[in-house]
């Protein structure tokens, strides 16, 4: 299914192409009919599926058009099947009488006003759901143990606020002081050098610069000089910090690649152009049989180590410095954050609350330790004791931090959580959009919705935001996983297998630089068993079980992997060892998908009885 399909007559083919391209390099699905089906031509099913199926409906405005018996069936059909609508004026003209019905009410925009098109298209898209929404579409299957709860680390799971630390920072960065967030970063991708002697190979050095123009260019934060204007400097000795002040970029991105025979290697860096340092340095190798894959490699490492800094960059704690007037409370603060990550166990997570509890004393109106020990009452409650009391003191923490500062967003979100753990979709839902309403620039939020509509089961749904979310965030590896779990759920093997690949270069190059993080690892090994890699996902489980610092939801994960791949005395090993270090999933072990192979063996039954005999609330 696509996102848009473009309705065109054949005599404006070149501006639809070029409207189609742009939609695409924004990271778009566009369905465009390439035959030019004259008005004789019998108008072909295809067209008749494709606008049944897509979300939007463009339609090129011209005096042509309005002429074309298939652009007016087009859009009467479009009408019929309540599409949203965006007519796009290749020219000023008044509209006739066969398209002023259908397009009585809406908002034309100009051909040449292409950021409004695009702003049109996308609001159709990402539309986030109104407060009163609630589950209206059908849940595609019963609820399942959400794959977040069992695989994200304990405190990242439960909102952005720790998300931004750590779910895409990672552990081995340390959150900084940043007194100016960097909103969007630009970028000019240089024309790669081909360093063959045959001149004909300079394609291959084109194919890989337009790949990487048009990965980053889908990005969130990313601003990416055209095609057009990078290849003005095709040949051409680059100054960099010169080309950098002329068009007012921040990063340069070239390299080489060589010919051999059927053999190719690629060299790659981008480079800080204000510095001058080189951010990242890469050699690949492979052989033309895998150019393709190659490339696409190539670009998402890219993308990876730009968007991957882009969230470094704006991890603003200038506000959260300047909601206290006592530094020992902040700096306490900064500190405790940095320790939250490390969190695996029950006694942890006390010593935490404990801290954030010194740090209100510190300041009583300081807002930001309130809000983080809801967030360790709702981790406390889900991960370790199940008990009411803990999430409602979670509840009256957020509502708190609330009354305390209304324009604190985050306190919706932990609110949001909390509802959606109680099984109040309709109030998560009015979180999200109250959220939303005072954040509006953050992409997070589809991340969010798709992660809540997955925990209760809409699974069709949770995939739409999650689709949304991955294509302007590469860098959050979460809701890939998440996403290919719920095309699992659905059974569209063929989306799922999709993810999967498009993911696992990411999964490699994100362990690539943190290593000793066995939770990304858990997502992978997982990932890797549902493909069928049965070796690559062994391969993961083992440096999991040699981890220094793996902590038992990563055990529980390798169960899973071992459930999948019908190892059932490995996957009961490792489900023992999770229990016993300290993670307790309780009922939900019985519903688990992931377990199914161990049902019937009375090792697994034993154990499952234990979980839920010490799970019962005290």
């Amino acid at each position: 299914m696509a996102d848009v399909f473009i309705s065109y007559s054949s005599h404006d083919h070149d501006k639809a192409a070029k409207l189609t391209e742009r939609l695409r390099e924004a990271g778009l699905s566009v369905w465009i009919d390439e035959t030019n089906i004259s008005a004789a031509t019998q108008w072909s099913s295809e067209i008749v599926k494709a606008i049944e199926d897509c979300k939007v409906f463009v339609i090129l405005l011209s005096p042509s058009s309005f002429g074309s018996h298939n652009v007016i069936k087009e859009l009467s059909l479009a009408s019929e099947e309540k599409k949203h609508i965006v007519p796009v004026e290749l020219e000023t003209l008044e509209l006739t009488h066969e398209v002023k019905y259908q397009l009585a009410g809406i908002q034309r925009v100009s051909y040449k006003n292409y950021e409004a098109i695009e702003q049109a298209v996308q609001k159709f898209i990402t539309d986030l759901p109104t407060s009163s929404e609630g589950p209206t579409h059908p849940i595609s299957k019963k609820p399942k143990v959400p794959l977040w709860k069992k695989i994200v680390p304990v405190f990242a799971l439960v909102a952005f606020g720790v998300y931004l630390y750590f779910q895409v920072i990672g552990k081995e960065t340390v959150p900084a002081d940043h007194s100016k967030a960097s909103e969007v970063k630009k970028v000019l991708v240089l024309p790669f050098v081909s360093l063959s002697d045959n001149k004909d190979d300079a394609y291959f050095a084109d194919g890989l610069t337009s790949e990487i123009i048009t990965t980053l260019s889908s990005l969130h934060g990313l601003q990416v000089t055209d095609r057009q204007t990078a290849m003005q400097y095709k040949g051409r000795k680059a100054d960099l910090k010169a080309i950098a002040k002329e068009l007012d970029i921040r990063y340069v991105v070239d390299g080489t690649i060589q010919k051999q025979g059927d053999q190719v290697k690629i060299s790659m860096q981008v480079v800080d152009a204000e510095s001058g340092k080189t951010i990242l340095s890469e050699n690949y190798d492979g052989s033309l049989d895998n150019l393709f894959s190659l490339q696409s490699k190539i670009a998402k490492s890219v993308a990876f180590e730009l968007q991957g800094s882009l969230v470094r960059d704006q991890i603003d704690t200038t506000s959260m410095k300047a909601r206290t007037k006592n530094p020992a409370a902040y700096s306490k603060l900064i500190t405790v954050l940095g320790m939250i990550d490390n969190i695996d166990t029950k006694e942890q997570l006390e010593h935490g609350i404990v801290e954030l509890q010194q740090i209100s004393k510190l300041d009583p109106q300081y807002v930001e330790p309130y809000f983080y020990l809801g967030l360790a009452y709702l981790a406390r409650s889900r991960t370790f004791t199940h008990n009411k009391r803990d999430m409602d003191m979670a509840d009256s923490l957020a509502r708190l931090a609330l009354r305390m500062d209304s324009t604190y967003p985050d306190s919706h979100i932990l609110l949001a959580n909390i509802a959606g753990e109680r099984g109040e979709l309709d109030a998560a839902v009015a979180e999200v959009v109250a959220y939303q309403k005072l954040r509006p620039d953050n992409i997070a939020i589809y991340g969010y919705l798709g992660n809540l509509f997955y925990s209760h089961g809409q699974f069709d749904r949770a995939a739409t935001y999650l689709e949304r979310s991955v294509q302007m965030n590469i860098t959050n590896l979460s809701n890939w996983t998440i996403l290919i779990d719920c095309y699992q759920s659905l059974g569209d093997t063929v989306k799922r297998n999709k993810y999967i690949d498009e993911s696992q270069p990411l999964y490699e190059l994100y362990l690539s630089k943190y290593p000793s993080s066995s939770s990304t690892r858990a997502h992978y090994a997982l990932n890797l068993a549902n493909r069928g890699k049965k070796d690559e996902a062994h391969r993961q489980i083992e440096l999991i079980k040699s981890a220094a610092h793996a902590s038992p939801v990563d055990f529980y994960n390798a169960a899973c992997t071992y459930g999948r791949l019908n190892e059932p005395k490995e996957a009961i090993e490792m489900l023992k060892k999770s229990f016993e270090t300290g993670y307790n999933p309780g009922q939900a072990v019985n519903k688990d998908p992931d377990l199914v192979s161990l049902h019937d063996l009375p090792e697994f039954k034993a154990l499952a009885a234990k979980m839920i005999e010490a799970n019962k609330e005290k």
